[in-house]
């Protein structure tokens, strides 16, 4: 009974920081509710969700102190993460649904808050079991959500994700079970990252076994297999999700799972390396649109992968890239959304004059594939000049020629995606359609008004970086 009572002791004393995620778990139960009512609009449920995540945000913001312990971090990068995660679904949640998406829109926004709700703890977690759990949790919401439709693209999509997931998460479990062996704790903040123990062909195993579930999470080569085919069956926002949430909670946790990764650097280069390489060239083959920005997704999670390596000097770019890696995610699968389920845009041949829908359509289209390669004038371009800048100062500190190679080979793959993301604006504006497909759209909409917030946010961030990059260096950065 002591150590029952010491446990509630704790929760206890967890919960005032505990209130984001106690605000979710309720929302959940009142989207559950109001989903069993019938009558009820579709947008109900949309509504209480985004109301539910505001109020979570704005309690992240009120933890002015800060608690260390063994199963979480409470701390100005935790706020950080969450308050950028908590956007991220709020806009998604803002996205224009079809028709068999609106008819389960209740189990949607559920599922949806329940990833956030695994997203949020694992960028708390300072616990293995904890990792675990939160991966869980995000990883059955995916496999649900790509399901949920119930056509048999989807339930084929669903299954393939599932068994993925399945033998990363099973690896992952079996490592940290050798972790526990080797350290007698799974607490982050008692483990000694500095122990000989690591530098063994044991201690080598047990940590890529344990980063095998994030690497699946990211999408990292060689956990990429089943994004291709699961982008192509899922409805563009749980793309969306699926490109976001799970990806940047795991890259959230990578910032400080490389403590113990110190002496594996050589293997993040080469993942880094091959994620870019087989995301770039699998997209330039593509005429689906979907396919093409699913292994877009996983050159991007190459870049990243690549921040890792600059963790102990500039973790600030990895923070700056991750939220610009949101913001494009977000904004161009936004307008992409918008032409799928209005005029059923799938290949880039459906695209044939999509510009004369609209004018600013066009040029939003436009500002999103040049954010995605990573040229000026937009955030994509000052996100990755920061990154290979920080790549080059190492390089200069420290000299190894594997960090070179890196830097080169980051640079030639932004270009070649030149090659494939400009596709989209090709074909809308320079190939001309003989049929009357399109049909000019009204400004004055919800979704141009969203649509033209997140075009002026990757805009601003060009030009105003350091609005970014004083949020990011707010935070008190332990090395």
């Amino acid at each position: 009974m002591k150590g029952v009572a010491q446990i509630l002791d704790n929760l206890t004393n967890l919960l005032p920081f505990l209130l984001p995620e106690v605000v979710l778990a309720v929302t959940i139960l009142l989207v559950t509710v109001s989903t069993l009512k019938r009558g009820i609009p579709h947008q109900v449920a949309h509504i209480i969700g985004i109301l539910g995540i505001l109020v979570s945000l704005v309690l992240s913001q009120m933890n002015s102190t800060y608690l260390p312990g063994d199963w979480f971090t409470f701390d100005e990068s935790a706020i950080w993460w969450k308050t950028l995660l908590d956007s991220a679904v709020v806009a998604i949640l803002l996205f224009r649904t079809s028709r068999h998406l609106r008819t389960i829109s209740g189990e949607y926004v559920i599922i949806t808050l329940m990833m956030l709700l695994g997203a949020h703890f694992l960028v708390m977690a300072n616990h293995l079991f904890l990792v675990y759990l939160s991966v869980e949790i995000m990883s059955l919401s995916g496999y649900m959500l790509v399901a949920l439709p119930l056509f048999r693209k989807n339930i084929d999509a669903g299954f393939k994700y599932l068994v993925f997931g399945a033998v990363s998460s099973a690896l992952m479990l079996y490592g940290i079970s050798l972790f526990y062996g080797l350290e007698g704790n799974l607490s982050l903040a008692v483990a000694n990252s500095l122990s000989d123990h690591w530098s063994t062909p044991l201690g080598y195993t047990v940590l890529v076994l344990i980063s095998f579930g994030l690497m699946f999470k990211v999408a990292a080569v060689p956990f990429h297999i089943w994004v291709p085919d699961v982008y192509e069956a899922t409805p563009m926002p749980v793309i969306t999700l699926l490109s976001t949430v799970p990806k940047v909670a795991a890259i959230a946790f990578l910032l400080r799972w490389t403590d113990f990764l110190t002496e594996s650097m050589y293997v993040t280069a080469i993942l880094a390396g091959l994620s870019m390489l087989a995301g770039n060239f699998g997209a330039l083959r593509q005429q689906h649109m979907k396919r093409m920005m699913g292994f877009s997704a996983i050159a991007h999670t190459g870049f990243m992968l690549a921040g890792l390596l600059l963790v102990r000097d500039n973790p600030a770019y990895v923070y700056f890239y991750a939220a610009t890696y949101v913001l494009m995610t977000v904004g161009a699968f936004h307008l992409l959304n918008y032409y799928e389920i209005r005029f059923g845009t799938e290949t880039l041949e459906d695209m044939t004059g999509a510009s004369a829908v609209s004018g600013w359509k066009t040029v939003s289209m436009v500002i999103w594939m040049i954010a995605l390669t990573g040229l000026p004038p937009t955030a994509g371009f000052t996100a990755k000049l920061f990154l290979f800048g920080g790549l080059a100062e190492i390089y200069s500190v420290l000299e190894d020629s594997y960090i070179l190679w890196l830097l080169l080979f980051a640079v030639v793959n932004a270009v070649i995606s030149l090659a494939y993301y400009l596709k989209i604006p090709y074909y809308m504006i320079f190939r001309k359609s003989e049929a009357q497909l399109w049909s000019a759209e009204k400004i004055w909409t919800k979704e141009n008004f969203l649509g033209t917030i997140l075009v002026l946010a990757v805009l601003i961030i060009f030009f105003k970086p350091e609005w970014l990059m004083g949020s990011i260096n707010s935070i008190s950065f332990v090395p």
